[in-house]
């Protein structure tokens, strides 16, 4: 079975729109507060907060700031975004 993931961080969404054309203002994401095995987890985590961020895409997450679910955070703010943090 082959995967429909992007196989590289080229393949980005080009906004921040659903497939239904909506603008998507907030985005709810389930993380852990522990750095996963390897550095690569905390380095694509971050990467994420950045490219919501970058869109204009808020993050509510779970209000941490250790972990995947740090990263996250840190990310967004690093590149002018907003995060909600939940607890």
């Amino acid at each position: 079975m082959s995967s429909s993931l992007p196989k590289s961080p080229r393949h980005t969404l080009p906004s921040s729109t659903s497939p239904q054309g909506k603008e998507i203002k907030k985005v709810a994401v389930y993380l852990g507060s522990l750095t996963g095995k390897g550095d690569i987890f905390m380095k694509k985590t971050t990467e994420v907060g950045q490219f919501f961020a970058k869109r204009g895409v808020e993050i509510v997450y779970g209000g941490g700031d250790t972990g995947c679910m740090g990263a996250l955070a840190k990310g967004a703010l690093s590149a002018g975004g907003k995060v909600h943090g939940v607890i």
